[in-house]
């Protein structure tokens, strides 16, 4: 089996280490491919390095360990926009992973949390539409840690409406679905995962040695279970 840890930072955004040392602490977990995802907006002016030096890793450890290289950039609107620099979109070596960090109302606004709690119809329409709106953008690769605001806007198992209408749209897309084991994922339905699973991607979201490490057992049980 591959095992496989799809979604990590390092020092070049929010992460605590290099990437070297996150590619050599994979190794000695027995992680086949990896894939760095550090957060990036529009005017990230670091990008250009951070390939570079990509570049060189992927080549001093092709023998050991994947290394993909990728970025990941939040939605902006419901017209499928990410807040992505152009070098990234531009090469299509690079995995674009999009991601629902925050609610865009399709205004060039973002819904408050506050406003999520209060409106829970309201911030699962936005939800909706954004997501449905990435139905035209085919660079990004996958969607990641789709549900991470799913507890705030208080969705649970048994909203089967809801979580219809999402497969329906997940299915839709022309990407993968992220299971990232930092967050909890206690209200997805197990039908969900078993009617996307030709579509999963697996990721331990980590920024720093000691994430990868924590998270590895969960990310690797988990990988058997739904593969």
């Amino acid at each position: 089996m591959i095992l496989q840890d799809m979604h990590l930072h390092t020092n070049y955004s929010d992460g605590k280490n290099s990437p070297e040392e996150m590619i050599r602490a994979a190794i000695s977990l027995g992680i086949s491919n990896i894939c760095f995802t550090d957060h990036v907006r529009k005017d990230s002016l670091w990008v250009a390095d951070y390939i570079n030096e990509l570049e060189s890793l992927k080549s001093k450890f092709k023998d050991k360990i994947r290394i993909d290289i990728g970025v990941e950039a939040k939605v902006l609107d419901f017209d499928g926009c990410l807040d992505c620099p152009e070098i990234a979109i531009s090469n299509e070596k690079i995995k674009i992973v999009a991601a629902i960090h925050r609610l865009p109302k399709g205004n060039g606004e973002f819904i408050r949390r506050d406003e999520i709690v209060r409106d829970k119809k309201l911030a699962i329409e936005c939800w909706m539409n954004a997501v449905g709106g990435l139905k035209s953008n085919h660079r990004f690769e996958r969607l990641a840690h789709p549900f991470s605001l799913f507890n705030t806007m208080e969705i649970n198992k048994s909203d089967l409406e809801i979580w219809n209408s999402v497969i329906i749209l997940l299915k839709a897309l022309p990407a993968k679905i992220e299971y990232n084991v930092k967050y909890s994922h206690s209200m997805v339905p197990d039908f969900l995962w078993d009617t996307l699973k030709k579509k999963l991607i697996f990721g331990s979201d980590s920024h720093s040695i000691y994430d990868m490490k924590k998270r590895f057992p969960c990310l690797r049980d988990l990988e058997m279970l739904l593969t």
